[in-house]
């Protein structure tokens, strides 16, 4: 032969004597059909015999066998081009596993185990914080309720603290829903 074959698109040749092309490996890039693979960065993916690398996307990673994976069920990833995702954090929320975590507000809370293999509804449970409920409160950011201490009460489903209870009244325990009237 008194010429040389050209390397189809994704192959290359980086030397001389060359008989055949070589394939770009999945998981490489092959800007050029004269030099040889260059690896995908972190965060990036590519199939055989391909010219570029793809990034993950938001709410992916890279997973070890060099393919985009979602985000499994309560973790959240906002960036692109990523080799993990984070665990939703307790204290806030995770309505998507492509947007950063919302800060649970003030009555509410969030208290999550990623240890405890039986949660079965981890989707859906990061999803929204849990309200305190009449009788505690919480602040922003909790991870748990507090009951209204005595003298305190509140009423509300979603309070950031227990009111005191006025002239003549009483709260004698804790988690009290309502001052009681002096008799």
């Amino acid at each position: 032969a008194s010429q040389c074959d050209r390397c189809e698109s994704g192959q290359y040749a980086n030397g001389t004597g060359f008989t055949a092309c070589r394939d770009c490996e999945a998981g490489f890039y092959c800007p050029s059909k004269e030099t040889g693979p260059r690896q995908c960065a972190q965060g990036s993916v590519s199939e055989r015999n391909q010219e570029e690398c793809t990034a993950c996307g938001a709410g992916e990673y890279a997973n070890s066998s060099g393919f985009c994976e979602a985000c499994p069920a309560g973790t959240h990833n906002s960036m692109a081009q990523q080799t993990s995702c984070t665990e939703c954090e307790s204290g806030y929320r995770c309505p998507s596993a492509k947007a950063d975590p919302i800060r649970c507000t003030a009555g509410t809370y969030s208290n999550y185990s990623f240890s405890d293999h039986t949660w079965v509804n981890r989707s859906v449970d990061v999803q929204q914080c849990h309200e305190c409920g009449p009788g505690r409160w919480s602040s922003e950011g909790s991870t748990a309720c507090h009951a209204c201490s005595v003298g305190k009460a509140s009423a509300s489903r979603t309070a950031s603290a227990c009111n005191d209870c006025g002239g003549g009244q009483y709260a004698n325990g804790t988690a009290f829903t309502s001052c009681v009237q002096c008799p």
